[in-house]
């Protein structure tokens, strides 16, 4: 049912999008262009109930023209994009069937990035890191083969946030200096914006 309905939608859409994308390069085309642009899709859920579809299939729309966003970026010279494709929150507190439907996402996401022509003619590592304790074992072990495809190459970075939030990185940050203080390498008066940082 969602992949019949994604072209129809696509047809739908593409005339706007295109008046979009035009509007969007008038803003950019003079520069300075960013070096890293990070991504953080949301409302795909809001989106689809608004139109009256299912949420699974706001967030497959979503991925789509995720892909698409970043040809854009890639046809831009952007050298470096961050995907921010499920916070920790989600991995923890949306309900089973709804990470099952965003984990199957990710899976052909990597999948696709695997076998992706234009990954590997830009030469883009793709780096994915997060909360991976969170993630099904296939994933993970389909994220370490796309990394270990991709190691080498220095045209790019794609890095993808699996199960990722800024609360997990002050937290691991806050465990890191009190370790420190506890070992005697650092002491309360060193730490500062840069320490903590």
């Amino acid at each position: 049912m969602i992949k019949k309905a994604l072209p129809f939608l696509n047809y739908l859409l593409k005339p706007m999008y295109r008046i979009y994308e035009k509007w969007l390069w008038q803003q950019i085309k003079n520069g300075p262009f960013p070096v890293h642009v990070g991504i953080i899709p949301d409302g795909n859920r809001r989106w689809a109930r608004r139109i009256g579809l299912d949420t699974s299939m706001g967030h497959m729309y979503g991925y789509e023209r995720l892909k698409d966003v970043l040809d854009w970026i890639w046809d831009l010279g952007i050298k470096v994009v961050t995907i921010y494709a499920m916070s920790s929150e989600n991995c923890l507190y949306r309900p089973m069937k709804e990470r099952e439907r965003l984990f199957d996402i990710a899976r052909r996401g990597l999948r696709e990035l695997l076998n992706m022509e234009k990954i590997h003619r830009n030469r883009i590592r793709v780096k994915v890191f997060g909360r991976l304790d969170l993630i099904p074992k296939d994933i993970v072990d389909l994220a370490r083969k796309v990394e270990e495809a991709t190691k080498d190459y220095n045209g790019g970075v794609l890095n993808i946030a699996l199960c990722y939030g800024g609360r997990q990185e002050i937290i691991e940050a806050v465990k890191k200096l009190s370790k420190d203080i506890i070992e005697g390498k650092l002491s309360i008066e060193d730490i500062d914006e840069k320490t903590f940082s």
